[in-house]
């Protein structure tokens, strides 16, 4: 459409001075048929570019609640290695212990 807006001034110009003048309507009408197709693939490739990003944002939203569990279990997994090494480390004194009595 941009395409007529730019075609139909430069027609009205040559025809005020050329009154003979035989505008090429064929032109304009694949002009504004290619603007068509031009903008039909444009949607094509918006509508997959938004497939694609909604695919991306769960991904996301996945690999956050992934992230967030993982860290929990750490979190638990470093508590019972610090309850290990302390019940380790009494037994270890216990037995200095018995050894020095």
């Amino acid at each position: 459409m941009a395409m007529l807006a730019v075609t139909t001034p430069s027609i009205i110009s040559r025809l005020l001075i050329d009154p003979n003048y035989q505008p090429n309507y064929s032109v304009v009408m694949d002009s504004l048929e290619q603007t068509d197709k031009d903008l039909r693939r444009l949607e094509k490739q918006l509508h997959t570019l938004l497939g694609q990003i909604e695919k991306l944002r769960e991904e996301n939203r996945s690999l956050h609640t992934r992230q967030d569990s993982l860290v929990a279990e750490r979190a638990s997994l470093v508590a019972k290695n610090d309850d290990a090494r302390t019940k380790v480390e009494a037994m270890i004194n216990r037995l200095k212990g018995l050894e020095q009595a």
